[in-house]
């Protein structure tokens, strides 16, 4: 009976456990709407191909936590664009505008011609409207195949989108939304914006000069902490990270692969395995050996 009843319990904690989780699972997944565009997709490096003179890219955005509300705006706009951040060329012949009660959630397929350009590197510039003003950004770096036309895009050094652009009636927020260099060399751990800031990858060296015991950690470590009741909002958001200062050149390695093993004799069938019969030794077998070698 007091087994039947620890299953029981076990079962109860096990439910609990699991309806706690789907209600944080929610609260993260639907949070109330309340901020600007902050755009999620395309992924940098994403790819899309055109089909029938046309390629679709899809485009999600979320909440940024800065003003205007997106529940105030009332029409976005979307042109192609590519260029390095400091020389945008976009595409005039490319650019549509649609009501945002006309989309549905945060995202929209933007189709364009696949004659607009060759392939390539693009991105598309976001204009959203509002009663209060307006903002810009741009979705990340992605790569457009089987395209017709003779522009070739082209990219810069600096692979992170161009910086966004705000304009409010009140002047609260207005101007160019730059990110101040300083931001990359704070620690992560110890920033708390909803959009952090990473520093610029770096490659390895070809050796490693100082003595084992003189290494020392490049950032501190951090402590994993829990949340103790359910959360309604999320922490972050995105991360930017800083753009590389250099250039990495790379070359098709032409060297032959080496053989797998059935190839170069290191591979034999199981069929073709050693077998070898085990000899029983009885009492009497070793009875009779001990016999003849004492006699």
């Amino acid at each position: 009976m007091s087994h039947t009843k620890d299953s029981f319990r076990v079962s109860q904690l096990s439910k609990t456990w699991a309806m706690l989780f789907s209600l944080l699972l929610f609260a993260c997944l639907f949070t109330p709407s309340h901020a600007d565009v902050s755009v999620s997709k395309p992924l940098t490096g994403e790819s899309y191909s055109a089909s029938n003179g046309k390629v679709s890219i899809p485009i999600t955005w979320i909440e940024s936590n800065a003003d205007p509300k997106l529940s105030d705006i009332t029409e976005y706009t979307f042109k192609l664009c590519t260029g390095p951040n400091a020389d945008i060329h976009g595409f005039d012949d490319e650019i549509i505008t649609v009501k945002a009660s006309d989309i549905d959630g945060y995202s929209y397929d933007f189709s364009v011609n696949a004659d607009v350009g060759a392939d390539g590197q693009y991105y598309v510039q976001i204009y959203a409207a509002s009663k209060s003003g307006w903002t810009i950004h741009y979705t990340n770096r992605f790569e457009l195949t089987d395209m017709s036309g003779s522009y070739k895009p082209s990219v810069g050094a600096v692979t992170t989108p161009p910086s966004g652009q705000t304009s409010l009636a009140d002047g609260t927020n207005t101007g160019v939304a730059t990110i101040n260099s300083a931001s990359f060399s704070i620690y992560y751990t110890s920033q708390t914006g909803k959009t952090r800031f990473a520093p610029m990858q770096t490659q390895p060296g070809s050796k490693v000069t100082a003595a084992r015991s003189q290494w020392t950690r490049q950032y501190p470590t951090s402590a994993v902490t829990y949340y103790t009741s359910l959360s309604t909002h999320l922490e972050q958001l995105s991360t930017r990270t800083a753009g590389w200062s250099y250039t990495i050149s790379s070359a098709v390695n032409w060297a032959s692969p080496a053989p797998f093993p059935s190839e170069n004799g290191g591979w034999y069938a199981a069929s073709a395995r050693l077998t070898k019969t085990p000899t029983l030794y009885t009492p009497d077998v070793l009875a009779g050996a001990s016999t003849a070698t004492s006699g």
